[in-house]
C-alpha cells in the first residue's frame, strides 16, 4: 500500500492511497518465490498482474471568505509575506540572514516590522492617513475583506 500526496490545481493537497492487489495469487517476478533484492514496492512498472485501486479523499476547503483568494497573484504574495513575516523588512532580513545593520528602521526608534510599517512609522503617516481615513487595526489591514486587503496592498506598493 502506498500513501502519497498529490497537488491539485486549486493548490490543495489530496490524500491518495494506492492499493495494489495480486489477483492470481502467485509470484509474478519469475523467481519461484525466492527473496531477492528487487523490492516490488518501487514504482518501476514491474508489478504486473495486480489490480490498483486509487482512493482519493477530498482536499480541505480553504476559507473562501478570506479576501486573499480574490486578489491577483502579486497582491496575494504581498499579503502572504506580511502575514507570515517573511518579507524584505529589516527586522526579518537581519534576524534571518544577518543582512545589514541591526533591525532598526531609518528612524532608529524601533525594529522595522510589519506592525511598525503599517501602523506607526512616522515617515508614512501622511500616506497611511490617505489610504485609511480612520484608524484601522493591524488585524483588519492584513486579514479582513478584499477591500481592506487592496488598501494594504496599495499602501505597501506606494512605500
Amino acid at each position: 500500500m502506498l500513501l502519497s500526496r498529490q497537488y491539485d490545481y486549486d493548490n490543495h493537497y489530496d490524500d491518495m492511497m494506492v492499493i495494489n492487489n495480486d489477483c492470481d495469487g502467485h509470484d509474478d517476478d519469475g523467481d519461484n518465490g525466492e527473496d531477492d533484492d528487487d523490492n516490488d514496492d518501487d514504482d518501476d512498472g514491474d508489478d504486473v498482474g495486480g489490480v490498483s485501486l486509487i482512493v482519493m479523499t477530498p482536499a480541505p476547503q480553504h476559507n473562501r471568505q478570506d479576501g486573499l483568494h480574490q486578489m491577483d497573484r502579486k497582491g496575494q504574495t504581498t499579503l502572504f509575506r506580511l502575514r507570515t513575516g517573511h518579507n524584505r523588512l529589516k527586522a526579518h532580513l537581519y534576524k534571518t540572514y544577518r543582512i545589514g545593520h541591526p533591525d532598526f528602521c531609518s528612524c532608529g526608534e524601533a525594529a522595522e516590522t510589519v506592525e511598525l510599517v503599517l501602523q506607526d512609522y512616522q515617515n508614512y503617516r501622511m500616506l497611511r492617513q490617505a489610504v485609511w481615513s480612520s484608524p484601522t487595526d493591524l488585524q483588519t489591514k492584513i486579514w479582513d475583506t478584499i477591500e481592506e486587503l487592496e488598501k494594504t496592498n496599495s499602501f505597501i506598493h506606494q512605500t
